[in-house]
């Protein structure tokens, strides 16, 4: 395919230059994401808009992030958020990503404090007594809540093994010791989750007021300073309470003179993290939009700046599409993948651009985001314990089945599950060898983030509109991107842990698989060339 001629313009300053005109990007987006079926979704995202708008950025205007501490100016954010966003219920988790990565463009922190009315309570309505639910999820007493679960030690976490957080029974009540580490939202919560190792551990719900006397503590810590999310709360608290058994969260049995919690901490924690996996991905998936946009805005000097934007802005748009798509699904799976890929992957392309404004805070933002709710590791060990189950093989090739018209996914896919196979009769699935399950975690987040942006340009077509060729394009570079790095990731997989004398079959067979993935690449640098041109007009309109 012969490559389109693209226009040679002359460096115009920016100044000199009229506004872009964003209607289409924000057109195609509601196309792609669905949102035009529910007018609510819209009706949120224009509500987030106006309080950055009239409340966020007047507040950093002001110097609202200048202490780390939390002041009445950040208050006034919160109660922004508390009146016009925190209506979203529990089970919605889209209109709350939404809502959020509208706040992220201006501040992290302001978004992250918004999950303070979300994920502790979204915890106490699963997994809840009755009584605890009726107490705790009135918003009205209760609007904000935190979680404590990461203590000092290194390798603490919510995928730590060990738990130093203590409870002992003592005069029928629980005697309750813990000390935190970079909490969120502890300066204003109203209750805290405390994981504690008591039989097996589980979650105790603490409430100010519960120290009771001098020898009680319920220290909400001094806060941290941190290089993004500027609005944000974050302390190190520490806990000495005394409280009944009736706190511990989803109630108790008692076996013998032992009381054993019905839920562990682990199973009360994962859905409702699944849940917000996604959120923080689209945080971190608006503000590489927004970088996108704004490089569009200031110019574009020649074909070479043009293509690098193209490869941007397709992992914006794709890990946009993977986080909307994990939200409205609610898989912990794709949230995994759209974490991982949103903050490991689409946000390096940051770095390029950090010296326009505000980018450079927006890249110190997203290394928050790949810490906040679980590292990047943590993402990568879910993966792989999918990587490694039984149903894989049938998920990915429904995952083929849906590619639709894209040979490079549907190639780089199969390519993956072949490869799979490889290390799985190796034994190298397995958390002693994370090397191995990581790089194909990597690779799957990718080919992921490529099906849901080709998924959503197939539903952009279907409605028609001036953009469609450019976002289709778009896809074609990104299955192609996804599919090259799953052909060199698996190469270096089969042949670098191949032992010497393992059969010509095997080689064979990932031979004809890798030469159809170079096959189906045709045509990839075409559409990146016809995307770069299309970016080129909308920078120098005739």
């Amino acid at each position: 395919t012969r490559a389109p001629s693209w226009p040679r313009p002359k460096f115009r300053r920016p100044e000199s230059r009229n506004s872009m005109d964003a209607a289409w990007r924000a057109d195609a987006h509601r196309s792609m994401w669905r949102l035009d079926a529910d007018p609510r979704l819209c009706e949120l995202r224009e509500t987030a808009r106006r309080i950055v708008r009239d409340v966020v950025m007047p507040a950093l205007a002001a110097g609202a992030a200048d202490s780390p501490g939390w002041t009445a100016a950040k208050a006034r954010v919160l109660d922004a958020c508390t009146t016009g966003l925190l209506a979203c219920p529990p089970e919605s988790p889209l209109a709350l990503g939404l809502a959020a990565a509208e706040l992220a463009v201006a501040d992290g922190g302001a978004a992250t404090c918004l999950l303070s009315g979300y994920l502790a309570h979204s915890i106490v309505h699963d997994f809840g007594t009755p009584e605890q639910r009726a107490r705790y999820l009135d918003r009205a007493r209760y609007p904000h809540g935190a979680l404590c679960l990461t203590e000092p030690p290194p390798g603490a976490g919510v995928d730590a093994l060990t738990l130093t957080g203590s409870a002992h029974l003592v005069d029928a009540l629980l005697e309750v010791e813990k000390r935190g580490r970079l909490i969120s939202h502890m300066e204003f919560a109203d209750f805290v989750l405390l994981a504690v190792d008591f039989e097996g551990g589980c979650l105790i719900v603490a409430e100010p007021g519960d120290e009771g006397n001098a020898e009680g503590l319920f220290d909400r810590g001094r806060p941290v300073r941190t290089l993004g999310h500027r609005l944000a709360s974050v302390t190190s608290p520490s806990f000495r309470l005394r409280v009944p058994p009736s706190r511990i969260l989803g109630g108790y049995t008692v076996e013998g003179d032992r009381l054993v919690p019905n839920v562990g901490y682990r199973q009360a924690l994962e859905p409702a993290l699944a849940r917000c996996r996604p959120v923080v991905a689209l945080m971190t998936a608006g503000k590489l939009l927004a970088t996108v946009e704004g490089v569009l805005s200031q110019g574009l000097p020649d074909i070479a700046a043009a293509l690098r934007l193209v490869d941007a802005w397709a992992d914006a748009e794709a890990a946009a599409a993977l986080a909307v798509q994990a939200a409205r699904t609610s898989d912990p799976v794709t949230g995994a993948a759209a974490r991982l890929f949103a903050t490991a992957h689409a946000a390096q392309h940051m770095t390029q651009y950090a010296n326009m404004p505000h980018v450079l805070e927006w890249s110190m933002d997203a290394q928050v985001e790949a810490v906040y709710l679980g590292a990047e590791s943590v993402q990568r060990r879910h993966l792989a314990a999918f990587i490694a189950a039984p149903d894989f093989p049938s998920r990915l090739a429904a995952w083929a089945a849906e590619a639709g018209e894209s040979g490079s996914l549907r190639a780089g896919l199969a390519l993956l599950g072949w490869t799979v196979e490889f290390p799985r009769r190796a034994r190298l699935l397995t958390d002693a060898r994370q090397g191995p399950a990581f790089a194909l975690a990597d690779v799957l987040c990718r080919l992921l983030a490529a099906h849901a942006l080709a998924a959503g340009v197939r539903t952009l077509r279907a409605a028609g509109g001036p953009c469609a060729g450019f976002f289709t394009d778009l896809c074609v570079a990104e299955s192609a991107a996804a599919a090259s790095a799953a052909a060199q990731v698996s190469t270096s997989l089969v042949f670098g842990y191949a032992p010497e004398s393992t059969a010509e079959e095997d080689p064979r067979r990932f031979s004809c698989l890798r030469a159809a993935v170079d096959a189906a690449l045709s045509g990839a640098q075409a559409a990146r060339l016809r995307a770069a041109a299309f970016l080129l007009l909308q920078a120098f309109p005739p």
